[in-house]
């Protein structure tokens, strides 16, 4: 297998070429995640893949994601992500 040097992870982690045409609301509906609020480009709800990590669902609302760059991070664990690789795990 190919390994993917580090410009071009820094390619596919940011996804604003893609947010643009994403229906956030959407996208968290089907993956079963609660918005909790937005301000600005952030949107703040419970982490999807929270569970596969740490072996129990979230009790607080402390994943962000950015709906321009489409990066994500959740407080609890210290781990941030993108919303691509966040919709593969949980799929």
């Amino acid at each position: 297998m190919a390994k993917i040097d580090e410009k071009e992870l820094k390619r596919y982690h940011d996804l604003s070429w893609l947010m643009q045409a994403v229906d956030i609301e959407e996208v968290m509906s089907k993956l079963g995640t609660k918005i909790h609020g937005k301000s600005g480009d952030r949107v703040v709800g419970f982490c999807p893949d929270h569970e596969q990590f740490v072996g129990h669902l979230p009790s607080d609302p402390r994943w962000l994601l950015s709906t321009v760059t489409g990066e994500t991070f959740c407080l609890t664990e210290g781990r941030g992500s993108n919303l691509l690789w966040t919709i593969c795990r949980v799929l």
